[in-house]
């Protein structure tokens, strides 16, 4: 039985992530610089930092929900439940051998498949 992670063999999900992700990084690390600004006192004025500070905020939200829904999407394009899918032909064709081990190993009779 195989199992199925949310990255598809392309790897192409995967890439998507990372590049999300380093963009996510960017950000948190611009918007790291500009709290030490903002704390520096080079902000000139108090409306200015309040302001540039929610922005920030909503801007980091934005990015943490963008990055929410593109890990949902490609779980349920890949048919991902629970982190993990089956494959299920894979599932049959191991069940498949382990009865004909069983038939082989003698007194099972015939069973349906």
């Amino acid at each position: 039985m195989a199992l199925i992670t949310p990255f598809g063999k392309d790897g192409v999900a995967e890439r998507m992530v990372s590049v999300a992700m380093e963009q996510f990084v960017a950000v948190t690390e611009l918007m790291a610089e500009l709290v030490r600004q903002i704390e520096a006192g080079e902000v000139p004025a108090p409306g200015d930092a309040k302001r540039t500070v929610a922005e920030y905020r909503a801007t980091i939200r934005m990015a943490m929900e963008e990055r929410q829904r593109l890990e949902d999407k490609l779980k349920t394009a890949n048919g991902v439940v629970g982190g993990h899918a089956l494959d299920f032909d894979a599932a049959r064709d191991e069940i498949r051998r382990r009865l004909a081990r069983l038939r082989a190993a003698g007194g099972g009779g015939e069973v349906s498949g």
